[in-house]
């Protein structure tokens, strides 16, 4: 299995735990990793700056729904 699949497991199974757990909604944020950025051992500097513009792209694309989620988490009482 891919890490794409392993992600797709992964969230799937958070779904069904925070589910029980009576958490009503998750945000999951996904994107596109630059070929061979995904090497999690791989912190060498240019990797780094390809990491930080891949996750300022997830942040960008997801702008509302990050939004929302703050708006929501400030209502909150608990």
């Amino acid at each position: 299995m891919g890490r794409h699949g392993q992600s797709v497991t992964t969230a799937y199974a958070a779904e069904r735990v925070l589910a029980e757990a009576g958490v009503a909604s998750i945000l999951r944020l996904d994107g596109t990793l630059p070929q061979g950025a995904d090497d999690l051992d791989n912190t060498r500097p240019g990797n780094i700056i390809e990491l930080n513009g891949a996750a300022d792209r997830i942040i960008r694309d997801n702008t509302i729904a990050l939004d929302r989620l703050a708006e929501g988490m400030s209502e909150r009482a608990d």
